[in-house]
């Protein structure tokens, strides 16, 4: 500290900056913590240990998220191209031809695959957790920046893609639509939540302003700015004085109102406690199919791994002459 103070002490000279100690850190490995912690108090910074992070992200990790990055959909690709040679070729990574192709093989087992996680897949999942934390404002020093910086006075569900943005900014911004599929507002007043425009989603289905054309939107008498507690009296729905579909008002009657004092607030509707994870966004994209008769008994857990994966390609119409 001795020799970094002089050259900040230059720095805040020359440039009129200085170190705001408050916000800055010191962080050690390797040294005893007695006279780390006489250095700390005696510059007035805070002592951290790692690991830490900044702006999110682990400054010393050995292993990265799949949601720390975004990858090209070319890398994904090629990861899942190499996965499947591996498969049927072992280490032979030459072209060959397939019998089975990667989406049966990524297929979960109930359903006829081997249950491997697509790679593709699950980016666009982990893309979904980043579209789900700008949508909820979480308190992470990124989504501060992103809404400060991209997003402003717009809507996030709502916003056009800019034409000059960057790659990973419309990678987010093209996953909204996914993500709405599985994210919802519990409705406690309504006075968070907008109407119309479905800027929040707090009804099932498609977007509210999609399923009506402008002359029933217009004579609803409810405006494009209008929240949901426009509807809310005495903490319950009343849409009898508007003009709207009454299939529409019978979904909002059977609406939950939750009584709770705590204003409207975000839940993860495909996870069991109502927060996001990369597993059940993983889950939510993939195509659902009809489970097949034989799948508990080609992989029952009392059978040789080999003999599981025999009685797949049985299953599954497919069997080289070779292995049979």
């Amino acid at each position: 500290m001795k020799c970094i103070q002089p050259k900040a002490n230059g720095i805040r000279l020359v440039s009129g900056l200085h170190m705001n100690q408050a916000k800055s850190s010191i962080m050690v490995a390797g040294l005893f913590i007695y006279g780390v912690e006489d250095l700390a108090r005696a510059n007035g910074i805070k002592l951290v240990f790692p690991p830490t992070k900044y702006l999110g992200m682990p400054l010393v990790a050995s292993r990265l998220g799949a949601s720390t990055l975004i990858l090209p959909t070319t890398i994904s690709e090629k990861l899942q191209q190499m996965c499947t040679e591996f498969i049927w070729d072992g280490a032979d990574m030459t072209k060959k031809i397939h019998p089975i192709n990667e989406e049966k093989l990524c297929t979960a087992k109930e359903f006829g695959g081997l249950g491997i996680t697509k790679i593709a897949d699950w980016n666009r999942a982990a893309i979904c957790g980043l579209v789900y934390k700008l949508a909820t404002k979480q308190d992470n020093l990124w989504v501060k920046w992103m809404w400060a910086n991209k997003i402003k006075a717009n809507n996030f569900w709502t916003m056009t893609i800019p034409k000059d943005c960057l790659w990973s900014w419309r990678n987010i911004l093209d996953r909204r639509v996914n993500t709405q599929k599985m994210v919802k507002k519990r409705i406690t007043d309504g006075t968070s939540t907008s109407f119309w425009p479905w800027h929040d989603p707090w009804l099932g289905g498609p977007l509210l302003a999609k399923r009506v054309d402008a002359s029933i939107k217009e004579a609803s008498g409810i405006h494009d700015q209008a929240i949901v507690s426009t509807l809310i009296i005495a903490g319950t729905w009343n849409c009898s004085h508007f003009a709207m579909p009454a299939a529409i008002k019978e979904e909002i009657h059977n609406t939950v109102l939750f009584t709770r004092a705590d204003p409207d607030r975000w839940t993860w509707t495909i996870s069991k406690h109502g927060n996001y994870t990369t597993p059940s966004a993983y889950k939510g994209i993939r195509r659902i199919e009809t489970p097949l008769w034989w799948n508990k008994l080609v992989w029952s857990k009392w059978a040789l791994p080999r003999h599981n994966f025999l009685m797949w390609q049985a299953g599954t119409s497919w069997c080289s002459l070779d292995t049979e």
